[in-house]
């Protein structure tokens, strides 16, 4: 089965303790609006995040293992009473660090969308030797799995903007193909610039 990059029980404890500080109850509002019941919220998986510029998708480099970097932030899955309901990113001052700050905390429908294709993943990648990170490329707005086997480097992706076309998800695709597939979507504009 696929494995996330290594994250010490310290550092998942210190992101949980973080989280219960950010936690609204299930009573609150944010800006008038009534959150999902978080009633025994727990952190589920957490994955290493990696971020592509548009030009990294339009020109890529020559050695595309250095685009499925970890980028120093983390990304976990909050689990609560509805599922996987929300995200939270949170940032190492060294990869493999076991201080991790969270940054942020939100109601996300890609959360439900992540725990999919991570579970398509678990069951369609049964080989142990491959690391799975969260590839994000904001001027896109797209969210995918960088799947990291010795002598090669799939994406599949998990969200993207409602309808683009361009990549389909439970779909792996060589990391050449997926950047070309991605650089024929238009970024946001205030994104790209």
């Amino acid at each position: 089965m696929a494995n996330a990059d290594p994250l010490s029980a310290k550092a998942i404890q210190s992101v949980a303790t973080q989280l219960s500080n950010f936690l609204p109850s299930p009573k609150s509002t944010v800006l008038g609006m009534a959150s999902a019941p978080l009633k025994q919220p727990a952190v589920a998986e957490s994955l290493a995040v990696c971020y592509l510029t548009v030009q990294q998708v339009t020109k890529p480099p020559e050695n595309l293992k250095s685009l499925v970097a970890p980028s120093g932030m983390w990304c976990h899955q909050v689990r609560t009473a509805s599922g996987a309901t929300h995200l939270a990113m949170s940032q190492s001052h060294a990869f493999g660090s076991d201080e991790l700050e969270v940054q942020q905390l939100g109601e996300s429908p890609v959360a439900a969308k992540l725990d999919d294709a991570i579970t398509w993943l678990e069951t369609t990648v049964p080989d142990d030797n491959v690391t799975v990170r969260l590839l994000i490329a904001p001027a896109y707005f797209v969210y995918a799995l960088a799947i990291i086997r010795p002598k090669k480097i799939t994406v599949m992706l998990v969200d993207q903007p409602d309808g683009t076309t361009t990549l389909q998800p439970e779909r792996e695709y060589p990391i050449k193909d997926f950047l070309k597939r991605l650089a024929k979507a238009s970024p946001g504009m205030s994104l790209a610039e």
